[in-house]
């Protein structure tokens, strides 16, 4: 009883928690808090604010249901606490000379636990065949699975395969002659949409499904073979199965051996699974790691009655939910070291070990009792820390009162005893994404604006088509995106997730950033400072670095951004981005300079280079000093985290003036080919009046202008600034009429999507942001024009409203963020192509049709040609630029991510991809991280026994991590960290076994393991072997 009346009252608190906590927690001394003991290092007390819909590793893919499904489910591999890969399920595992077949060995001693009766049971043996299990249950597509794209980029014959289910599905699939109508391989049994009982249909479809799946394994190359050996009867679905994982040319049982290529490593019997890729993956271990490849049992996929099978309650879409009334998941088995104890939606979610664990000896913690909420923000949880209701809390870079209370204006020296600063890897990134196919946007009837550029506001209607159109071509056009991102000062937005750390002092948010890829996911091991400054102490070069390398070599420059390397911003003289080979396109020769010594060419072509002025700019655009780490001495690129590389970048915002940018037509051709070696001697002016204007302003900035204090006190300290921006204003302006067809003497208005459950301090922040551009770009008077375009916030009047707005295009600017789930820049940018997961922001599909594309740079490159869904004169001139740019990216992307090994060469060219697209294009606009790369934390977890790795869910396990019975004090905390820096160095026990030793019936871990997990286990297996003879 006393439970249930705390969670009421928890209920009753939350909404207030924010104003609350300051006040009730006056009474709670930092002295008790300290002192206070932890009754029990066994329980874990957590927080969630969501109500969970669906535990299915296979299908779910969001990361609220991700904290707990990481805890149920183990994967193949798991990175422990020191970075290092290490066997989870699998013992052992390798893969071909190209990387495109991997194969692993499972563990013989990990077994399903399933919950019958409220108790636990030990189930059967995982195999291999459950790895097998997944692939067939995610790409059914009956099974509404959101993790499939992890198949289909990465695994051979996938994308085939889906389509091969489409047409044996769908009675509508081909739809070439303007009227649908099936495919020759159509059969109704496949097809879920017929009259009758939803569940049967689904049942009946899904069994014919599977068999499918099963029999294209096995006859990628023959679909009408395939097709005939599914609706073959003669062989039972088992039969079949087995027949499939043992031919399998997409998923096999890891027997596989390619001629001649010993690079295997041991003798093929000893895996279990193994996986054909499409491409050549040196990253794989981060990409199985990832949860969706989780193991699935045999009860997922018995749809129906056969042969050797009874159907089952939980196939299909019931696997990993609640079913009728029954609470918790009855029918989830689990391979993870906690199962689910009990479950009360929307009350509290318990965990307990999972007592069949194969390493529960590292399980410390036996119990995670999460608690919900209605809002888990910082102020909840740290009153609630306070409180003792939860075991730790985290005082983020926003919450004002926890810093003040808990850390105090030095983060480095806290006023709390009990308060550590941890280093964190904060991966997910945000960003502006236009959006390209807006429709029925709202609009106000009378477009006015007032004495600061904001809209008057009037009655609102909806835009009819026509306006529609006008609205998409004016975004389409890249003068009028550069402006938007020379003008929009991002801090003023990003400082809702850092004010409390970032104080007075930083006017630039310290969490802005001007990547979209973030820091932290992709290394390169730079021994011979190929990236990074040849002064540096570091030896690994994070891919951030290779974008700022493209954009700005800071290597050639001191401190006072003079050449340093002999030569001027015009010379070239070695190649950078190596030559390609026989399997690689002809455009990825591209030399040594970066985007900015392309830019200085094209200046000093038009005699518009200034050396002083140049300097002028690098000193504020160049390499910099850091404006996030104030005490930094050592000069950084502005491309660095918590610099700003955009808000006045007078260089960037001068690509606005040019007829073309570095993207051309290959060979000069019109065949869809494209590369970036413009000569930048060819590059011509749209307005040469214009162009060298502001050519003549760049490197010229206000010297009176304090960044601290809002632009509208300051106006009379912007003439420079406010010259920059009347060109831009009268460049667009002639283009939205010469290329877009628009003349309009009054402005465009872009509406900006405004979630409207975010605080009122985001809000805020928003109209700032927002109404700091609109006041830069208003027409001052003494011969100054209006804006061609404002932007107009648009706040839909719930959540319901602005999820349906999302849905429908009604928006022409919004946010969107993303965080990894593999350790490569591909991971990040695949978003962004052409049918890549951003699609519902920036509209391609609806915009571009997508065809084969038959020129090639290559015999490896696959290509896509675009073009305009509806056609005429005028779009086609508005959208070419676009369309080129992201012809030309997608196909780009796709070619080197299948053929590009070479790391080195990888990041080389992939960096100078992302800056073409980001950069030069300003499709996007990167933003921010939500999190600091520093976390003060109050804690009982032995934090330094915590992952912290930022792709995938290996930050979310807790095997291996230990509790303590007090706070840990700063004294404590320095002492662990230099145990853990020693075991670093000098080796520590492994967190996972690597073998189970049968005669002794135990775990047998790694002593002094350093991280390479397959070269040790090797080692000793082939030393057993010998001995065993």
């Amino acid at each position: 009883m006393k439970k249930v009346l705390g969670m009421t009252l928890l209920g009753s608190i939350i909404a207030t928690a924010a104003a609350s906590a300051v006040s009730c927690s006056v009474g709670i001394s930092l002295d008790k808090i300290l002192n206070r003991k932890n009754s029990n290092t066994k329980v874990l007390r957590e927080l969630t604010n969501y109500s969970l819909a669906n535990l299915n590793s296979a299908t779910n893919n969001t990361s609220n249901d991700a904290d707990i499904i990481a805890n149920l489910q183990d994967v193949l591999l798991a990175v422990n606490n020191h970075d290092h890969y290490e066997g989870a399920l699998a013992e052992y595992w390798d893969h071909n000379k190209d990387s495109d077949y991997w194969k692993f060995r499972l563990r013989k001693n990990a077994y399903w636990t399933k919950i019958e009766n409220g108790k636990q049971v030990k189930g059967d043996l995982i195999t291999g065949q459950d790895l097998f299990n997944t692939f067939r249950y995610v790409l059914n597509k009956n099974n509404l699975a959101l993790t499939t794209e992890h198949f289909l980029t990465n695994f051979k014959h996938v994308p085939q395969l889906m389509d091969f289910i489409d047409k044996l599905s769908d009675p509508k699939y081909d739809k070439s002659s303007g009227q649908a109508k099936p495919d020759k391989l159509y059969d109704s049994r496949f097809n879920k949409d017929l009259p009758g009982d939803l569940r049967t249909n689904e049942l009946r479809s899904s069994y014919w499904i599977d068999r499918a799946i099963l029999a294209f394994n096995i006859e990628p190359t023959d679909e009408e073979k395939a097709k005939n050996l599914a609706l073959d009867l003669s062989m039972s679905t088992k039969q079949l199965a087995k027949k499939s994982f043992e031919e399998g040319k997409i998923v096999d049982n890891g027997k596989y051996k390619e001629k001649n290529d010993n690079s295997n490593g041991l003798d093929s019997s000893i895996f279990d699974i193994g996986f054909h890729l499409s491409k050549k993956i040196s990253y794989f271990e981060s990409v199985i790691s990832y949860l969706a490849f989780a193991p699935i049992p045999e009860i997922a996929l018995l749809y129906a009655k056969d042969s050797g099978q009874e159907s089952n309650i939980y196939a299909g879409t019931n696997y990993g939910k609640p079913l009728a009334s029954k609470s918790g998941y009855n029918g989830l088995w689990y391979s993870g070291p906690y199962v689910i104890q009990d479950y009360f939606p929307g009350s509290n979610l318990n965990l307990t070990k999972n007592e069949f664990y194969y390493n529960k000896e590292n399980v410390h913690i036996e119990k995670i009792l999460y608690s919900y909420v209605n809002k888990a923000d910082a102020a909840t949880r740290r009153f609630l820390f306070e409180t003792g209701d939860v075991s730790s809390t985290r005082i983020n870079a926003n919450d004002l009162a926890g810093y003040k209370k808990y850390v105090g204006t030095d983060e480095s020296n806290p006023v709390f005893e009990g308060t550590n600063v941890l280093k964190q890897k904060p991966k997910t990134t945000w960003a502006f994404g236009f959006n390209f196919n807006t429709r029925e946007t709202s609009i106000y009837d009378d477009i006015k604006l007032d004495q600061e550029g904001s809209l008057v506001p009037t009655k609102r209607r909806v835009r009819t088509p026509e306006e529609d159109s006008i609205l998409n071509r004016a975004i389409a056009l890249k003068s009028l995106r550069i402006m938007t991102r020379f003008v929009l000062n991002r801090s003023l937005y990003a400082k809702f997730f850092s004010e409390a750390k970032d104080g007075n002092n930083h006017p630039v948010s310290s969490q802005l950033r001007n990547t979209f890829t973030s820091k932290y996911v992709s290394t390169y091991e730079d021994k011979e400072k190929k990236v990074l400054d040849k002064n540096s102490k570091q030896t690994v070069a994070d891919y951030a670095d290779f974008l700022a390398k493209d954009y700005y070599d800071i290597t050639k420059y001191d401190d006072n951004n003079k050449r340093v390397d002999n030569g001027n911003s015009t010379t070239s003289s070695r190649t950078r981005r190596a030559v390609p080979n026989t399997t690689t396109s002809a455009s990825n020769s591209t030399t040594e300079q970066s985007w900015s010594d392309w830019m200085v060419k094209v200046l000093q072509k038009h005699s518009l280079y200034d050396q002083t002025k140049f300097t002028s700019w690098a000193n504020r655009f160049g390499k910099v000093k850091d404006k996030k780490d104030l005490k930094n001495t050592e000069k950084v690129s502005v491309y660095s985290e918590g610099n700003d590389a955009f808000l006045e970048n007078d260089l960037l915002a001068f690509t606005a003036f040019l007829k073309e940018d570095r993207l051309q037509s290959k060979n000069g051709g019109q065949d869809g080919v494209f590369d970036l070696n413009r000569n930048p001697e060819t590059v011509q002016f749209k307005n040469e009046k214009l162009a060298k204007e502001f050519g003549s302003l760049i490197g010229v900035y206000d010297k009176d202008f304090d960044p601290k204090k809002d632009y509208q006190n300051q106006d009379s300290k912007l003439s420079t600034l406010y010259k920059k921006i009347n060109l831009l204003k009268q460049q667009v302006k002639e283009d939205l009429e010469k290329t877009s067809g628009i003349k309009s003497n009054k402005p465009i208005t872009i509406p900006f999507l405004l979630d409207p459950t975010g605080a009122d301090d985001f809000k805020i922040k928003i109209q700032r942001l927002f109404g700091a551009f609109n006041y830069l770009v208003r027409n001052k008077g003494n011969g100054d024009i209006d804006s061609p375009f404002v932007f107009d916030i648009d706040k839909p009047i719930d959540q319901s409203a602005y999820l349906k707005q999302r849905r429908d295009s009604k928006f022409g600017l919004g946010a969107f963020g993303w965080s990894p789930d593999y350790d490569d820049p591909t991971n990040y940018l695949a978003t962004l192509k052409y049918g890549g997961v951003y699609e519902h922001i920036q509209g391609w599909k609806k915009l571009f049709n997508g065809s084969e594309l038959n020129s090639t740079n290559g015999s490896n490159k696959k290509g896509i040609k675009l073009t305009l869904k509806k056609s005429d004169e005028t779009s086609e001139k508005a959208f070419k630029e676009l369309k080129d740019a992201l012809q030309f990216f997608t196909n780009e992307l796709t070619e080197i991510d299948e053929n590009e090994v070479d790391i080195y060469k990888r990041y080389t060219r992939l960096a100078q991809l992302e800056n073409f697209y980001t950069l030069s294009s300003a499709i996007i606009i990167p933003t921010h991280t939500h999190q600091a790369d520093t976390l003060p934390i109050i804690s009982y977890l032995d934090e330094f026994s915590k992952p912290t790795w930022p792709t995938g869910s290996h930050a979310r396990r807790l095997v291996g991590v230990r509790m303590f019975d007090k706070i840990v004090t700063k004294e404590q905390f320095k002492k662990q960290k230099e145990n853990f820096d020693k075991e670093t160095l000098n080796g520590y026990r492994s967190v996972y076994p690597k073998t189970f030793d049968q005669k002794l019936n135990k775990n047998i871990y790694f002593d002094q393991f350093k991280g390479n997990w397959r070269e040790e286990w090797k080692k000793e297996y082939e030393k057993n072997k010998k001995l065993n003879k």
